[in-house]
């Protein structure tokens, strides 16, 4: 699961999870967490869930897998095709 957030400090957090939990659960936890999460938002989960980032020589690359009634596994270590990407630079 991906989600998007924003701390008490206007940060803003895109959090990746391969953990199966409920979304709900996933939200009360990142809540109450030491990250001080004021606002969060579900953008995706299971196997399509993609997670990529690259600064300079650091590069995180995270795929999702267990989705409830469709996937029920934990099997998936590769990039599905996406529908939806969202993209940062510096100015």
């Amino acid at each position: 699961m991906v989600v998007l957030a924003e701390d008490m400090n206007s940060n803003v957090l895109f959090i990746h999870t391969r953990s199966p939990y409920n979304i709900q659960m996933y939200n009360d936890m990142l809540l109450k967490s030491e990250l001080n999460i004021k606002k969060i938002m579900y953008l995706e989960g299971g196997p399509e869930t993609s997670f990529f980032i690259k600064y300079g020589d650091s590069v995180i690359s995270k795929q999702g897998s267990y989705e409830t009634n469709f996937n029920l596994n934990d099997n998936n270590h590769h990039f599905w095709e996406i529908p939806n990407v969202l993209g940062v630079r510096k100015k």
